[in-house]
């Protein structure tokens, strides 16, 4: 797994051995870090800072093909 700075936003891209070229992750729009496997590789734990939101915490699983955010930072009257 690998993410790119593509217009200033992150790209997460998986490629697995047995593929010949990457899959891009639908993620939410944002800047992604701290990408970490799931001790299973089942799942991918990464913080996402977006718009909206300061950095929060989100998981990827592979099995549903989808991204949950598990905290919920504010901005609050920050603009």
């Amino acid at each position: 797994v690998y993410r790119v700075n593509e217009g200033g936003l992150s790209t997460v891209y998986t490629w697995h051995a047995h593929e010949t070229a990457p899959e891009v992750l639908p993620i939410p729009s944002g800047i992604a870090g701290n990408l970490e496997w799931s001790p299973d590789g089942e799942t991918l734990g990464f913080s996402l800072d977006t718009g909206d939101a300061l950095s929060d915490v989100y998981t990827f699983s592979f099995q549903t093909g989808e991204a949950t955010r598990c905290t919920q930072s504010h901005l609050g009257h920050l603009t």
